[in-house]
């Protein structure tokens, strides 16, 4: 795309286009003559608008009912990332002081 100076609607284009290819964006750049800066810059200024500036990130309190609990627990990332542990006392704990530091 050889806009000198992209909006909003050209900038929304290109980043639903790079998350469709599968690529890195480093390498969607290359290939559609992009400025890697300038899509970097526009793909986080999306980001924050579409998730807005009063989301609020990190963790949260959880608890645990013994009657309901599974023998092991997931615990999922916005990332894709699972992590399963054991629902021991020891495994709890040491999730515990992971998650604290």
């Amino acid at each position: 795309m050889s806009i000198q100076k992209w909006n909003q609607e050209d900038a929304q284009k290109m980043v639903e286009q790079w998350r469709e290819s599968g690529l890195d964006k480093m390498t969607f750049c290359k290939e559609q003559g992009i400025v890697y800066s300038r899509f970097l810059y526009w793909n986080k200024r999306l980001n924050h608008t579409i998730s807005g500036p009063d989301i609020k990130t990190g963790f949260v309190s959880l608890s645990i009912d013994p009657e309901a609990a599974a023998e092991s627990i997931c615990l999922k990332g916005t990332n894709g990332f699972s992590l399963y542990v054991s629902n021991s006392p020891a495994s709890l704990q040491f999730i515990k002081s992971l998650l604290s530091c």
